[in-house]
Formats: structure tokens, C-alpha cells, sequence
């Protein structure tokens, strides 16, 4: 099975670059290239729509999500970073649990919440916990934000490519009988560059582009897969996280009343 699925990446993967090493862009390879670049960029676009709504995903009501919002405006630098620390750890625990299927709160993990915890200073248990799990979110979202930026990275370079490519093929086709012509391009970080050179110096220009385009192409497809990936595991950890909104309630509940004693 491994074989078979290893064999089928390869053969999509020399196809795409037998298509791109092409020295001539026809219309149909240009119009297929387009159109998956652009479904690429709907799920690039679909997963940061995530990362913006990974709190909404945790079904907190109303009134907790209120009162969440309430305690995190108060929060000093100091607090603030105590509750990165809490998601952190309730993500990187969440992850464990997926994995060994063992229970995600651990005594030396809940142990380590409740030390920031305390750090927040608030006697509201439904705020407390609310917050803790949004923070889980957000930190569980990290990930999934970085799989979406390098994928579009990779995106706008091989658009940018794909043009300049296109482009320099159509200098090339109206060259004419002229020893030497001023060339045109856009390079993958969006440069513009201008340089006279003969037919010959256009032509291994074109194909540097073709190359550097063909390498690209192969790095979103790389890109692509993790974010995949990183949506698919994004939602699952979301849903895990929701589970534990009553034991993150008690824990809040036993460091207030420890408090108040």
C-alpha cells in the first residue's frame, strides 16, 4: 500500500514537472496551471477563514465568551504571557493525548496551569477557564497560520513566475532579426528587471525561469500537503479541546476557592 501511494506522489510529481520544464507555454498547460492556483489560493484562503474563527469552534455560550473577553482586556504583559503558557500547554497536551490516547490532563500538566492560572488574578471560574481554552486555540491555530502563509508565499512566487515566463516566450517569438533587445521580467520575490542581450542570453533566461518555476511549483505542492494536514488536525484538536472546557472549570474553580482560603 505505502509502495503503490509512494509510486502514484511520484508519477503526479514528474508529471507536473514535465509540464512545467516545457520550453513553450501553450494555452491549455497555462489555463490548467491557473486554474489550480487558483483552487490553491481558496484553501489558503480557507484555512486563515480558520485560524480568524478557531475560538467560535470551541461552542463556549455567550456569557463565557463575555466574560473571556472581559478578563483578557485587564491582563498585564506579565498575565498576558502566563496565558500563552496555559494554551500552549493545554495544546501540546491535547496532541500528546491524540497520540497515545491517554488522558490529556496529566497531573504535572494541571500542576503547571494552575501556577499561571493563579497568575491571572481572577475569582471568575467560568472567565478563567473560557480563557484558557481560547488560548489553547489560539496557540493550536499558530501552526495552521504558518502552513497557510508559506503555502501563499509559494503561490504568489509561482504566479509571478508563470507570468514572466509567458512573458519572456512572447519577447522571444516577436525577436525578430534584431542582435540585441532590452528584456523584461519579474523574478519570484516580484522584482522587476530590464537588461539588453542577445536571442541566446533571452533564452537561457527563459529557461532559469522555467527551472526556477519548476522548483517552486514543487514546494507548494509540498506546502499544500502540510496544510492539509494542519486543517485536518487544527479541526480535530478544536474538538478536543471543547471536551475539556468542565475540567479546565474545575481547576479554575479549586485555584479560586485555594484563594479566597
Amino acid at each position: 500500500m505505502k509502495q503503490s501511494f509512494v509510486v502514484g506522489v511520484v508519477s503526479i510529481l514528474l508529471a507536473v514537472g514535465s509540464a512545467n520544464a516545457a520550453p513553450k507555454f501553450k494555452a491549455a498547460p497555462k489555463v490548467a496551471a491557473a486554474k489550480a492556483s487558483e483552487k490553491q489560493e481558496m484553501a489558503v484562503k480557507a484555512a486563515y477563514l480558520k485560524v480568524k474563527l478557531a475560538r467560535s469552534a470551541l461552542h463556549l455560550s455567550k456569557a463565557q465568551e463575555a466574560k473571556a473577553a472581559s478578563l483578557e482586556k485587564k491582563l498585564n504583559a506579565a498575565q498576558k504571557a502566563a496565558l500563552a503558557r496555559v494554551g500552549a500547554r493545554l495544546s501540546a497536551a491535547v496532541h500528546a493525548s491524540a497520540k497515545s490516547k491517554k488522558p490529556a490532563l496529566t497531573q504535572s500538566v494541571v500542576s503547571a496551569i494552575r501556577n499561571d492560572l493563579k497568575l491571572l488574578g481572577s475569582k471568575d471560574a467560568d472567565a478563567v477557564a473560557a480563557l484558557a481554552l481560547q488560548a489553547a486555540a489560539d496557540a493550536e491555530s499558530a501552526q495552521l497560520a504558518k502552513s497557510a502563509h508559506a503555502t501563499d508565499i509559494n503561490l504568489s512566487a509561482a504566479k509571478r513566475l508563470r507570468n514572466s515566463v509567458s512573458d519572456v516566450h512572447d519577447q522571444l517569438e516577436d525577436w525578430g532579426n534584431a542582435k540585441a533587445r532590452t528584456v523584461t521580467w519579474v523574478d519570484a520575490n516580484g522584482k522587476t528587471h530590464s537588461k539588453k542581450m542577445t536571442k541566446a542570453e533571452a533564452q537561457a533566461l527563459l529557461h532559469q525561469l522555467e527551472s526556477e518555476l519548476q522548483s517552486v511549483s514543487d514546494m507548494t505542492a509540498l506546502t499544500q500537503l502540510d496544510l492539509q494536514d494542519a486543517m485536518r488536525t487544527q479541526a480535530q484538536m478544536l474538538q478536543f479541546l471543547s471536551q475539556l472546557s468542565k475540567a479546565l472549570h474545575d481547576t479554575a474553580k479549586a485555584i479560586i476557592q485555594n484563594v479566597k482560603a
